[in-house]
């Protein structure tokens, strides 16, 4: 077994791990209200920072979403920086899955297709990591729903080009399989 198979498994290990992060910090600066807390008002004589105690009126805008939990510093930064490592990690997947269905087969337009998508995907994470939700809403929800739209389109490619190694070869690598369920 190559070290290689270490990245895929990372990625989902590290980017969910990152996002709690993420969440930890923004409910500790009262950025956002915790995901406990499902009453909601249309207004509190306090904002959300300058509230003390155990019970804390929320509105609609402290509602716990990963990219409101990830808009404002100092979590905003760690946010980017989780976004801009899984972009990279998604980028290597990506790559490496290119070179072993070449090296162990051929290549063909979907191997290709299926690069281009995940690295699209990847320079979508990047992006969406960088135009954060309290500076540049319009930005960040049109690269939100790109990413998403490649994103799938991606998984359906990965899943095609699998199932059609799985027929001609007799068998499908590990680094596909968890690709499958990674990315």
């Amino acid at each position: 077994m190559s070290l290689w198979m270490i990245l895929p498994v990372s990625l989902p290990v590290f980017t969910i791990t990152g996002i709690w992060v993420v969440y930890a910090m923004a409910l500790y600066n009262q950025h956002v209200c915790p995901v406990s807390n499902w009453v909601y008002n249309e207004s509190c004589v306090e904002p959300l920072p300058l509230q003390r105690g155990p019970v804390l009126c929320c509105t609609l805008d402290n509602i716990p979403l990963i990219s409101k939990c990830g808009s404002l510093p100092p979590e905003s930064c760690f946010f980017s920086l989780i976004c801009s490592t899984g972009s990279f990690m998604v980028m290597l997947i990506s790559l490496l899955r290119y070179a072993h269905v070449i090296e162990k087969h051929q290549n063909c337009i979907l191997n290709t297709a299926g690069l281009s998508t995940g690295w699209i995907c990847s320079a979508g994470l990047i992006m969406v990591g960088n135009f954060q939700l309290s500076v540049e809403l319009p930005a960040h929800f049109f690269l939100m729903f790109c990413l998403f739209c490649v994103e799938t389109v991606s998984l359906w490619y990965c899943d095609y080009k699998n199932n059609i190694l799985a027929e001609c070869c007799g068998s499908v690598s590990a680094l596909g399989t968890l690709e499958r369920g990674v990315i």
